[in-house]
This record gives structure tokens, sequence and C-alpha cells, in this order.
């Protein structure tokens, strides 16, 4: 079965107008943030006029700092990435054509697809430190990266969780196949060992 992957671009765009323009792909969509402080997650809620972004506490974010963003569900992906003053560039990635957000457009037939999956550095741990993240949110510890808050609610003592991808892919002019595109698609709570065996991230 042959796989279809759209894409959208646009050029000079703030991070927020990027998810605001494509609200109709990101419903309850999280995202990886990246500043030079950290990397955190969000989630979006559509609203009434707006998208509005959630996170683990309710201090509000700045976007301004962000020079790397992946938000993303099973529809679709938006990735931003900074260029200059607050500016970036932005990719939608979707496999249903709902319409033109952007005018740069085109797309990518893969001849299968594998699903793959990265286990999150750290563990849910109970009372982890003395703040907590809010309601609907878990904290994962561990000694190297500190710790990172992710919008799955109850994740256990020594809980995982899992971000699993689409890997799309297309022959060379040789015969051989290889990878030419991934898309993320999913975070979840890890339920048995095995799903623990993918790749660290």
């Amino acid at each position: 079965m042959k796989n279809t992957l759209y894409y959208q671009t646009t050029e000079e765009i703030r991070l927020y107008d990027a998810i605001q323009d494509s609200s109709d792909f990101l419903d309850s969509a999280v995202g990886l943030l990246y500043s030079p402080q950290a990397c955190f997650l969000i989630k979006l809620h559509r609203g009434r006029d707006s998208t509005e972004i959630e996170t683990s506490s309710d201090v509000d974010i700045d976007l301004a700092f962000v020079f790397e963003a992946k938000i993303f569900n099973s529809l679709a992906e938006l990735r931003w990435l900074h260029q200059d003053e607050g500016y970036g560039k932005a990719v939608l990635l979707s496999e249903e054509n709902r319409g033109t957000i952007w005018q740069e457009s085109e797309s990518l037939t893969a001849i299968a697809t594998i699903q793959q999956q990265y286990v999150l550095w750290g563990e849910g741990k109970e009372n982890a430190t003395d703040s907590q993240p809010k309601p609907g949110w878990s904290r994962l510890v561990a000694n190297r990266i500190g710790y990172l808050d992710v919008p799955i609610s109850e994740v256990p003592a020594n809980g995982k969780v899992i971000l699993t991808s689409r890997e799309y892919l297309q022959e060379g002019s040789y015969g051989n196949v290889f990878v030419c595109e991934e898309k993320l698609i999913h975070m979840k709570q890890s339920k048995d060992t095995k799903e623990n065996k993918g790749k660290e991230k």
C-alpha cells in the first residue's frame, strides 16, 4: 500500500502564528519545544477563536525563546525552526490533504511505512520534587537530565513514556530501500517491558 505525505511550507513566520494557522490539523496535539535553557512539552487545545497552549504549570511560556519546535498528533506534524528575530520556517506534514494554509506545497509517496518508537529519558517517580505538575501531567525524572513534565496523567513510579512515529520508505536508483521521512504521531505511557526496548530520546 502506498502512503502519500503532503507538505505545506512557509518562511518568516512566528511560532505562535504557525500554530494558529495549523489549528485545523493540530487539535489536542503535543509539542516538543527547545530553548537554550531546556526542552519542554506543551499540549494544544482548539478554542473558539484560537488554539490555546497548555503547559505543566500555570506559568505562561515565552515562545520568543524557542529555537525549534515539533508539534504533532495522529493527523499531522508541525515543524518550526527559528531563523531571525523570532521568525522562522514552518513545515506542516500530513497524510490528509485538507486544503491550503500556506502557498508552498508538495507531496511524497512512499512504497511502505514502518512504525517506530522512542523511549523518553526518565521514569515516573512519586513525589519527585517539592513542586509537582498540575493534574493531567506527570513528571519523569533521570539523574542525567533532571526532570521532564509530560502531558500524560498518573505515570506510575518507574513508569516509562513512549514516543511513536511513522517512517516512510522509498526505493533508490539501484533498488535499495531507505527511510526518506519520519512523522511523529503520539505520546503514550508504556504498558510493558517490551515497549521499553525502543530507542531512547
